[in-house]
């Protein structure tokens, strides 16, 4: 979940995926789209307004 206002940078080994704007109420953000499991390095980098949350289901 992020909230505030900002921007979260995605990174997955190393490569720059996404950009995602916050724009202020709080919700959740699909980040990466993978089809399938996978190992990978997942770096996410949030501006200093941007708070973030995680949620694991399983």
């Amino acid at each position: 979940m992020l909230g505030g206002t900002g921007t979260v940078s995605v990174s997955v080994d190393g490569t720059v995926t996404k950009s995602v704007a916050v724009p202020g109420e709080p919700k959740l953000y699909q980040l990466t789209g993978a089809s399938s499991s996978q190992l990978a390095l997942l770096l996410l980098s949030v501006t200093p307004d941007v708070t973030a949350s995680d949620f694991r289901f399983g």
